[in-house]
């Protein structure tokens, strides 16, 4: 008999459901510390669900979302010219190859550009809460 995915995340969700937080584990949309508070639950602060079982963590703060996207912004920039000048040489009604080698990076450039666009609103919210953690950790001591 084979189980499902479904069927294990529910299993696995179930063994948690009456546990609790015994560490700092942070809301993803608010950062209050949830410890002391069930495993899968909302946040008393702001509503937001979250699942705090390991393996799933959803909803929950990750400090590794706190990166800024240099990399990102930079391939967009360094790729914006070279499809100008790819397309500009392409403009030859004899010779499309450069048009399409242009179009190709254009796609390129514009995911890059995509990837950095969605990126930074996460940067800036998981920076104001892991500011915010801060202040409550010093609040602490």
């Amino acid at each position: 008999m084979a189980v499902s995915s479904n069927e294990l995340e529910r299993i696995a969700d179930d063994m948690y459901k009456d546990r609790v937080i015994r560490g700092s584990v942070y809301c993803g949309n608010c950062g209050y510390n949830l410890h002391s508070l069930p495993y899968i639950y909302t946040c008393p602060e702001c509503g937001n669900q979250y699942n705090a079982r390991p393996l799933k963590m959803d909803g929950i703060f990750v400090l590794h979302d706190t990166y800024f996207p240099a990399s990102d912004i930079a391939a967009t920039l360094l790729c914006a010219p070279i499809v100008y000048l790819l397309i500009a040489g392409g403009v030859n009604p004899t010779d499309y190859g450069w048009l399409i080698l242009g179009a190709g990076v254009g796609v390129v450039a514009l995911t890059f550009a995509v990837k950095a666009y969605h990126r930074l609103p996460r940067f800036f919210k998981a920076r104001s809460i892991a500011r915010r953690i801060a202040l409550e950790e010093q609040e602490e001591e």
